[in-house]
């Protein structure tokens, strides 16, 4: 079964983790997502056909993973402060670079994991204390 959209989640207000790992037909996740307040854990990995995130607004989400999404561009809008973000997963994306302001609201974050086609990291991150790892993938020079 092909799966093109996530379905509306409204009714799942208490999960706690949602992975849509290997999703190729994926081009939409439905907005109900942001009212999943007691999610802490996200991952999106390998969805090809996804070209755009809405915008977050899970404050005590701590792991986020976007990777190995071919046709995702643009780093999704975070809307209020994500305090409890421990883990950031960005690797193998076409995004090209990561707006201060997306890094603004993420401000405890621990682990970030990137790969070397997002040459702009922005200029906030060295004001980070909290950061502890960087890992940059798949350099070619």
């Amino acid at each position: 079964m092909r799966c093109e959209r996530i379905p509306d989640m409204f009714n799942l207000p208490n999960l706690e983790k949602l992975s849509f790992k290997g999703c190729e037909s994926l081009i939409a996740v439905h907005d109900s997502i942001d009212f999943m307040t007691k999610l802490k854990i996200l991952y999106v990995k390998g969805c090809n056909k996804l070209m755009s995130f809405l915008p977050l607004n899970l404050p005590i989400l701590k792991s986020l993973e976007l990777s190995y999404c071919s046709n995702l561009e643009k780093f999704p809008e975070i809307l209020e402060k994500m305090e409890n973000i421990r883990v950031l997963q960005l690797k193998e994306l076409p995004i090209k670079e990561l707006l201060s302001v997306a890094f603004q609201n993420l401000i405890r974050f621990e682990d970030l994991s990137l790969s070397c086609e997002m040459v702009d990291l922005p200029s906030n991150i060295v004001t980070m204390s909290e950061l502890l790892y960087i890992a940059v993938t798949n350099c070619k020079e």
